[in-house]
């Protein structure tokens, strides 16, 4: 007899197998019944989106929603019939979509009627700026085959993404002295200079529409837009890929990002909020993505936000530097609204007088919260908690600052607390990080231990499921068996009288 333990989310499934024969000895070529328990999600994507999320999500991938239609043991089913959506969407009708705006003062000469002033706000800093920067997306470089590379991107270039991308990075000195964001990386005109040194390429097999390209220039800087480096797009005469330009293909999809500074919560979460905006834009909110920060220099990076990249991807973030002396291929890419664009969000943006609420930002918060295992211990019954953030530094202080702290705590209903913030401050979010790979082949291995187990995801899902799988294991169909076992699965097999375990690890190739 053999108990099979199974944890899932907090709980633990005991299942009992009853074999002819011992599940660990020297007779491999035996055939044996391991139960394979997958959670209710199996076949399924792990969404891993706040429930409140679900029915957005559902309705803008209908192949997610019939899938789980067809399928009985879909979580998600009581979110297939509901009618909302985020407000971008071409079927979003004023009445359905998501927003919390309200404008109670008068605008103060902004705009001229209340309709207006709520149609403002929301496109400024809402939805609605998803909305506009949708309809500005056009194709810059088009494909004719499936092969062929693509490049798109609103206006001004604050946005773009790329199918089949090539970046030639080989040229000497590309990523020599301190500046970030050099603007000749990939100007073809400097080649025969004496600045040719600083230049690669940037390009793909599509037809360049170049008129289109010089139009979008305005904006050209380093965190408003991403017109210097793809100013120089080249329409190239070969498929970089197909016809094995690369020195390294990645696979996943990759977020460009350039990054505001990393030390400072304000500027730093200018970053994060068009991130998450731009997986809208995108239409995808997997974290199965890598992230490279496009930083010209081999500087360091301070970033005391570090945790927050877990909400976003499952890997550790990418230097531009470390494809230096490489031609890289990317199969998408998508290059990020940026934290300092005009009218962007939220550095440089005026905001119409009058008005409060933004759903995008609402969102944006839950979005954190669910992704990185945010609880909040309260609210309090007859209480207003208040922590103030004390700089503590040299200059830019809050000058009465104790003053300010004994008034507030004599009003009875506030919980009052003082956090000196600063680099010393840490955050623990318990979600491992996955190896970077730019390869998703995978083997399982059978591995003899102690009475530990051999394989564990940690972000487990919260409900048993109830449907259950088995396969046959043998050593000869361990491979083919890979496919059965994905990385939501949890396999303990244990002998009943001794502490002996079968741990049967999915590896990946790296």
């Amino acid at each position: 007899m053999v108990n099979i333990y199974i944890r899932v989310g907090q709980e633990i499934l005991v299942l009992r197998i009853i074999s002819d024969a011992p599940l660990m000895g020297r007779f491999w070529n035996r055939v044996y019944w391991i139960l394979l328990v997958c959670p209710i999600t199996c076949g399924l994507e792990d969404l891993n989106l706040p429930e409140s999320h679900l029915s957005f999500y559902l309705r803008n991938h209908p192949e997610v929603a019939q899938r789980c239609q067809q399928d009985e043991s879909c979580p998600y089913k009581s979110f297939l019939d509901e009618k909302r959506c985020w407000g971008y969407e071409d079927f979003c009708d004023s009445t359905s979509r998501l927003n919390s705006t309200s404008c109670p003062e008068p605008s103060m000469g902004w705009t001229k009627d209340k309709e207006s002033q709520l149609d403002l706000f929301w496109k400024s800093v809402d939805f609605g700026y998803v909305l506009e920067r949708r309809r500005e997306l056009k194709t810059i470089c088009s494909p004719k085959t499936q092969e062929d590379s693509l490049l798109e991107c609103v206006r001004y270039t604050r946005f773009c993404h790329g199918k089949n991308l090539f970046f030639d990075f080989t040229k000497p000195g590309m990523f020599a002295g301190q500046d970030r964001f050099k603007e000749n990386m990939f100007d073809e005109n400097l080649r025969f200079s004496q600045d040719s040194f600083n230049n690669g390429v940037i390009g793909g097999h599509c037809d360049l529409d170049l008129e289109s390209l010089r139009a979008e220039g305005e904006h050209k800087s380093a965190l408003q837009s991403w017109y210097a480096e793809v100013e120089h797009f080249t329409s190239l005469p070969f498929r970089p890929i197909q016809d094995g330009h690369c020195d390294v293909i990645i696979d996943k999809p990759v977020y460009f990002m350039k990054l505001d500074a990393g030390v400072n919560m304000y500027h730093h979460f200018c970053d994060f909020i068009n991130l998450y905006t731009s997986n809208h834009l995108n239409n995808s909110f997997s974290t199965d993505v890598f992230i490279v920060m496009w930083d010209t220099s081999t500087m360091g990076y301070s970033d005391l936000f570090s945790e927050t990249w877990k909400a976003f991807t499952d890997y550790p973030i990418i230097r531009l530097h470390e494809y230096d002396k490489k031609r890289v291929c990317v199969r998408d890419a998508v290059f990020s609204l940026l934290p300092r664009m005009r009218y962007g969000m939220y550095y440089n943006q005026p905001l119409v007088y009058g008005c409060h609420g933004s759903s995008l930002f609402e969102a944006f918060n839950q979005h954190l919260a669910h992704r990185l295992k945010l609880t909040q211990h309260g609210p309090l019954e007859n209480k207003i908690r208040i922590t103030l953030l004390s700089r503590k530094t040299k200059y830019r202080n809050i000058l009465n600052e104790d003053e300010l702290v004994k008034a507030m705590k004599t009003v009875g209903e506030f919980e009052v607390q003082v956090v000196t913030y600063n680099r010393r401050i840490t955050v623990d979010i318990d979600t491992p990080r996955k190896p970077l790979s730019t390869s998703s082949s995978r083997r399982l291995t059978m591995v003899f231990s102690g009475c530990r187990v051999g394989y564990e995801r940690r972000a487990q899902p919260s409900k048993t499921p109830p449907g259950l799988q088995a396969s046959a294991f043998t050593e000869s169909n361990a491979e083919s068996l890979s496919s059965v076992i994905n990385d939501h699965c949890y396999i303990i097999v244990k002998e009943t009288d001794t502490c002996k375990h079968v741990n049967i690890t999915k590896n990946k190739k790296y």
